[in-house]
């Protein structure tokens, strides 16, 4: 008796069920149940953590990954901005500036993986793009910190033949005041 009385009970609630509230209701749910806060998502991001080392030692990875891997930064920023100023269609409005950082980072070094190594190359060595990943982050690692130790350092390249009364090597300096 009591299974019947469950199975009618169950029967009835489907039939006076309104189908658009309960898909509503299961929708706003799930989307706070499943979204954190923007500064967690960010801090999540931002951290080398067990879910991105074991991503980026998969062999199963192409160009594409590589570049969203090296990019991860600036698509973290990107995320970030959106979570913040995502109100309606346009999920770039107010990112335009990360957007474009994230694209021509993801471009540049989509390109740059692509003139060292051939599609026949990477597909043939499955530990490549680890490796090739590996190697860039480790660079960028170091880069990163020479900018904290030393600041931006910026090339600067004069052209000799531009200069007006310049004496052209030290030793014409040596014997003229003023200079050193």
């Amino acid at each position: 008796m009591t299974e019947e009385w469950w199975r009618r009970y169950k029967e009835n609630k489907t039939k006076s069920e309104n189908k658009l509230f309960s898909d509503l209701e299961s929708d706003i749910k799930r989307k706070f149940k499943s979204e954190k806060h923007p500064d967690d998502m960010f801090s999540i991001c931002k951290t080398d953590n067990n879910y991105w080392r074991h991503y980026r030692a998969s062999e199963n990875l192409d160009p594409d990954a590589v570049s969203l891997v090296l990019c991860r930064d600036y698509g973290c920023d990107l995320m970030y901005c959106q979570a913040l100023t995502h109100e309606g269609k346009h999920k770039t409005y107010g990112c335009v500036e990360q957007y474009n950082e994230f694209r021509n980072c993801y471009v540049k070094e989509k390109r740059k993986f692509n003139s060292v190594h051939s599609e026949n190359e990477w597909l043939s060595n499955k530990n490549l793009i680890p490796e090739y990943i590996d190697k860039q982050l480790a660079i960028m690692k170091d880069q990163k910190e020479r900018v904290k130790k030393y600041g931006e350092i910026k090339v600067v390249k004069i052209d000799d033949n531009k200069l007006v009364d310049v004496p052209k090597m030290k030793q014409e300096m040596d014997g003229k005041d003023g200079y050193f």
